[in-house]
């Protein structure tokens, strides 16, 4: 028995894969290569894989994932005449890209062979190869012939989400634009992309064109959240967008423009900012009225219209509309706009009307401001809550309220007294101080003198302040599931 048992373990060790060919190919089985012991058959192991190509086997991805390990086998093979599907997608996989390409690949061997497997890895290969070789323009047109002639222009899901991310980290809107024109890209895909990417301007640049072409289409499908940040970004991110893009975006500006137009006349006559849940869109077109446009009458009229109609939550309502006095009575130095505030400020009291109100009490009166400054600030708490503390906000906004007023010195007593006090002793407030006292200087830089040079920075530095106050970001509109919303 012993000798019957050693006798059959030398028959096996000795198998090779030229043995396999003496069975049925199209029946092989992974597991009959790894009955093989003697993986040094050379030339047994090639002729296997010849004999696969001509088989109709349907475990041929499996097998050749194990029989073709490395792309120095393709010189071995490139004397086929004919590559099937499964083996020109290992080697595409496998491929260095140091000798030839995955289009030279696809060229040379693809025709007539070209399914959806075979598609698939092509199109995950070329984007690849965009993605981590510094790729340019030409071999993203490249990618998009493949798709347009080989998938009716779909790049895939997967690999469109992996190229889009690419092109919006590197700030390539001409490539992204490119991409819509250029192949049906799956516009769900496209616009989930954005989403993930939302802070990058390429991907804010990018939502509103896909949104653009959704509102064209079905505007009563849309979302209120996707109104919200669409408008945000075309009405309050433009001018963040040139810093980016310069000339690239002259032409956004009327589009952009005559889209808002659009958009706030299709809310109007729909009343969609009138539902109860929308009260983020309800306080978004005050802004944009106010702020962004400096229309009054337009934005007292929809104040009044959602104090009739739309009473859920009012009172942020009555913030953002003390928001919106603040900011047009600094740009228009008239000091009506403190009445009007004063008189429509919520009845409980908040931080940031606060705030608000320190610094247009200051624009007209330093004292006023101080005064309501040292009123409330040790009644406010230092806990830090969105990285900053309500002490730190209001000691922010007394001390840019005398930046604004040419006061470098008594806004510097401020801060340093805060500290030594330990009215604020939170690092990120302390360092939000010490940027606004560098920006009062910087202010001098270019123009020397106060009076038409670093008063006007000051006082956009100061706008641009309360503008953003208590706003949320455009991350913070998006709710949790996006899933097909465009």
């Amino acid at each position: 028995m012993t000798l019957i048992k050693f006798h059959a373990a030398r028959i096996h060790a000795t198998r090779r894969f030229s043995s396999l060919l003496q069975k049925d190919v199209n029946a092989l089985k992974l597991g009959d290569l790894h009955r093989v012991a003697n993986p040094q058959d050379e030339q047994g192991r090639l002729d296997l894989i010849r004999a696969l190509t001509a088989s109709s086997n349907p475990d041929k991805t499996k097998l050749y994932q194990e029989l073709v390990p490395g792309f120095s086998d393709y010189f071995k093979l490139k004397d086929l005449a004919t590559f099937d599907a499964e083996l020109l997608r290992q080697f595409i996989e496998i491929n260095p890209r140091r000798v030839m390409s995955t289009l030279d690949l696809v060229e040379k061997h693809g025709n007539g062979i070209m399914n959806e497997p075979l598609v698939s890895s092509v199109m995950n290969q070329l984007v690849e190869e965009f993605v981590n070789e510094e790729a340019n323009l030409a071999s993203l047109q490249d990618l998009f012939h493949f798709a347009a002639k080989h998938n009716e222009g779909d790049l895939g899901h997967e690999a469109l989400e992996q190229l889009l991310a690419s092109l919006i980290e590197r700030n390539d809107l001409e490539s992204i634009q490119s991409l819509f024109g250029e192949t049906g890209a799956d516009k769900d895909a496209c616009f989930q992309a954005a989403i993930q990417h939302l802070p990058n301007p390429t991907a804010q640049i990018m939502f509103v064109d896909l949104f653009k072409d959704q509102f064209s289409q079905k505007p009563e499908e849309i979302p209120a959240w996707v109104y919200e940040i669409a408008l945000v970004i075309m009405n309050c991110r433009i001018s963040d967008l040139q810093k980016t893009f310069g000339s690239k975006l002259d032409s956004k500006y009327a589009e952009y423009a005559a889209l808002s137009d659009s958009v706030l006349h299709f809310i109007n006559t729909t009343k969609l900012d009138l539902e109860p849940a929308n009260l983020n869109l309800r306080t978004l077109v005050l802004e944009i009225h106010g702020i962004a446009r400096g229309d009054m009458d337009t934005t007292l009229k929809k104040y009044s219209e959602y104090d009739a109609f739309a009473p859920l939550g009012i009172d942020r309502v009555k913030t953002t509309m003390v928001k919106v006095f603040t900011h047009q009575g600094i740009k228009e130095n008239q000091e009506i706009y403190l009445s009007m505030a004063e008189a429509i400020q919520p009845p409980q009291t908040t931080i940031t009307v606060l705030g608000l109100l320190v610094i247009l009490k200051s624009s007209f009166n330093l004292d006023a401001g101080l005064r309501l400054y040292n009123e409330y600030i040790n009644d406010v708490s230092d806990k830090v809550n969105d990285n900053r503390s309500a002490k730190g906000f209001l000691t922010e906004a007394i001390v840019l309220s005398f930046l604004m007023n040419n006061d470098r010195e008594f806004a510097f007593l401020i801060f340093n007294k805060a500290v030594e006090n330990r009215v604020i002793h939170d690092e990120l407030d302390v360092a939000r101080i010490k940027k606004w006292l560098k920006v009062y200087s910087d202010s001098f830089l270019d123009n020397e003198t106060w009076s038409g040079g670093a008063e006007v920075e000051m006082k956009s530095q100061a706008l641009h302040f309360v503008a953003s106050m208590a706003s949320p970001t455009l991350t913070q509109l998006v709710p949790e599931n996006t899933a097909d919303l465009l």
